[in-house]
């Protein structure tokens, strides 16, 4: 939608009887409103229950993905430059290969960062989760979202990446774009966890890896703003088990305009007491930004109001 708006003097010797015109260009954005619910308490004294998922849009369909949330933000004046929550879900995945022939069970990771406010596009931010593999203190990996122009080329494209970077190494791995949309609030960062490895770990001096033998990791997050001197970074630690997260993960539901839905979480306690999650994140890319694109169902609550 385009334009042009017209302002003249409403006397004669106003604004020295001159008249303005001013172009305008509008692109509208319809957003879904679907909103999660815990029907009952939820912990481990109470390892199963359902939330209730509604789209309160009666023109627009939406989507809600449940991760582990594992991070809770403070930083709402920092806008879009303040992380809210961070969350994580796994899905099983098996890779073929071909030298030697053959098959390895691992697993499909996708990290949710949820910010206090909207960024025109996420490829003026760096956003990265710190992973600490044998969870000594001191992070192996880093998964960044950051553009990958800049990565590969030295010249920003507009386009971001889901980048893998061993630090010890240096080494750079990108097999997946972020799934960052624009005017949104929301980033999504694929990665194999079979390539979160190495043959030795930062301080321990063994190999390390996220596999069915060592399934759990610990993870930080921060985040910096490519336009201005902004930054911010969560200091807890959140932990996950990749292969028997505490909390259940990975459930994608469709909502149409005014549909309405059930889906049940569970949770493991013995799992729980070692990679413990703050509780669900339920993230709708297309509602309104902010704190409406990531529902968070805190353990023992309800809807999390944390700003």
């Amino acid at each position: 939608m385009s334009g042009q708006i017209a302002l003249s003097p409403t006397t004669a010797t106003g604004n020295r009887g001159t008249s303005l015109t001013v172009p305008y260009f509008v692109v509208p954005r319809a957003r879904s409103q679907v909103d999660a619910e815990l029907r009952s308490a939820f912990g481990p004294a109470n390892p199963s229950t359902t939330v209730r998922l509604e789209n309160e849009s009666r023109a627009v369909a939406g989507t809600a993905d449940f991760y582990a949330w594992g991070l809770s933000g403070k930083s709402a004046k920092l806008g879009s430059n303040g992380l809210r929550a961070v969350g994580v879900q796994s899905f099983p995945l098996t890779l073929q290969l071909t030298n030697p022939p053959g098959t390895v069970e691992t697993r499909f990771l996708v990290f949710a960062v949820n910010t206090f406010a909207a960024f025109s596009t996420a490829a003026t931010k760096e956003v990265d989760i710190l992973i600490d593999v044998d969870r000594d203190g001191t992070p192996e990996f880093a998964l960044i979202a950051f553009d990958l122009g800049a990565l590969t080329t030295g010249s920003f494209s507009g386009d971001v990446a889901s980048a893998l970077i061993n630090l010890r190494t240096g080494a750079t791995r990108i097999r997946f774009l972020a799934f960052a949309p624009t005017d949104g609030s929301t980033i999504e960062l694929p990665v194999r966890a079979s390539d979160i490895a190495d043959a030795k770990c930062s301080r321990t001096g063994g190999p390390c890896a996220i596999n069915a033998a060592t399934p759990s990791f610990n993870y930080n997050a921060q985040l910096f703003d490519l336009d201005s001197a902004a930054s911010d970074a969560i200091a807890a630690t959140a932990s996950f088990n990749a292969f028997n997260p505490s909390i259940s993960t990975g459930a994608f539901v469709d909502l149409a305009a005014g549909g309405t839905a059930s889906v049940a979480l569970t949770l493991n306690p013995a799992e729980f007491a070692k990679t413990p999650a703050l509780g669900a994140m339920v993230v709708s890319t297309d509602n309104f930004s902010g704190k409406k694109q990531a529902n968070l169902l805190r353990i023992g609550g309800e809807e999390d109001d944390d700003d």
